[in-house]
């Protein structure tokens, strides 16, 4: 069950995702039922039918920062900078002789000067370690310009665009496209800045669904789970077991915590919308399932064989091949079901990965 080939598919490049949907919430929605070993295709739309009053619905509201910015070396030719470490201390800070991590492509020499369009200039420092490991990441140190650079985080959103994540081909993108994966690529109710990708099972709600989910008695309480730079990193090991996630910060509010405890306490169902915000549940659910608020860093990995606390109903997108979501979907689902759910869905050209469509597992 833990070795890593049986975790592969094939999938046609053209199921792909490379756009979200025309209209927010009109994606498809396959509902696979664990107990009744059963595959549903319905629409987004119908995910009220599968929620009961008393049932609480957790988001995910970090917001993705648009940490992935362009710069020129002085020969002229075009660097690419991913900003990994924007702790929220810093962010506010000028930007000015500021010292920040990022990973860079293509690789440059120590102590390149890259200039952005605005005047202001950086200097490649030496090679560093994000989260113990060099994968391309150097120090970036800010130099002083007369216009001044700002605060980090203005510089980042004047200069930055969306972190997109490879699969989805962003070559030469017009204004109109960089925009719209600005609003697309980010959930309507993302409000605490520090991502560097997007919770995208929540990139299906609109204000109006999630609206209808209360009418229908559904609390929607909300987590924060910053996604970090272990999204982007492949998973090597021969074993699932041997992988180690990065560890990224989170935070649960005690009105959150009394959301999803009363709930739990009048025996209504915990839905997750996606992975991060399960990971976090869990790494703050005691054995009898009941959450306490607190906030820090987990390196939970969850994958089959995991005994889950607190979730009792996943919404999901459809995941790569060897990546962690996949496996703890597929500790959620049981593998056997998902790989078959897959299998329906590749069959029935079902979009996948970021902009693709959803899942929900009851």
């Amino acid at each position: 069950m833990l070795d890593i080939t049986r975790y592969d598919f094939e999938l046609p490049e053209e199921l792909i995702a490379q756009e979200p949907p025309a209209e927010r919430g009109s994606s498809r929605l396959m509902v696979v039922d664990r107990a009744a070993g059963t595959v549903e295709h319905k629409h987004f739309r119908d995910l009220a039918d599968y929620f009961a009053g008393g049932d609480c619905l957790v988001v995910n509201t970090s917001k993705v920062m648009p940490v992935r910015v362009f710069g020129k070396k002085i020969t002229g030719g075009r660097v690419e900078l991913l900003f990994v470490d924007l702790p929220a201390e810093k962010r506010g800070t000028s930007a000015d002789t500021l010292k920040l991590r990022a990973l860079v492509r293509p690789s440059v020499a120590d102590g390149t000067k890259i200039s952005f369009a605005d005047g202001s200039e950086a200097v490649a420092g030496a090679r560093v370690a994000v989260d113990g490991e060099f994968d391309g990441a150097r120090e970036i140190i800010f130099r002083h310009s007369e216009s001044g650079v700002g605060t980090i985080e203005s510089f980042i959103e004047s200069h930055g665009v969306m972190p997109l994540p490879p699969y989805i081909k962003r070559k030469n993108a017009d204004a109109k496209t960089v925009e719209n994966d600005r609003i697309r690529y980010q959930t309507v109710y993302a409000d605490k800045n520090g991502s560097v990708a997007a919770p995208t099972a929540g990139l299906h709600f609109t204000r109006e669904s999630l609206e209808g989910l209360r009418k229908r008695g559904v609390t929607v309480a909300k987590i924060v789970l910053h996604v970090g730079l272990g999204t982007f990193k492949s998973v090597k090991a021969d074993r699932i077991d041997k992988h180690k996630m990065l560890p990224e910060r989170f935070f649960l509010s005690q009105e959150s915590a009394d959301e999803i405890n009363g709930a739990l306490k009048s025996g209504a169902t915990i839905a997750a919308a996606g992975t991060t915000s399960v990971r976090t549940l869990e790494t703050l659910a005691s054995d009898d399932g009941s959450i306490s608020a607190g906030s820090g860093e987990t390196s939970l990995f969850i994958y089959p064989g995991y005994r889950f606390k607190t979730v009792g109903r996943l919404l999901t997108n459809f995941h790569l091949p060897r990546s962690t979501p996949l496996f703890l979907a597929s500790a959620f689902c049981g593998r056997e079901l998902l790989f078959e759910a897959y299998r329906k869905a590749i069959k029935e050209r079902y979009r996948f990965f970021s902009y693709g469509d959803a899942m929900l597992i009851v």
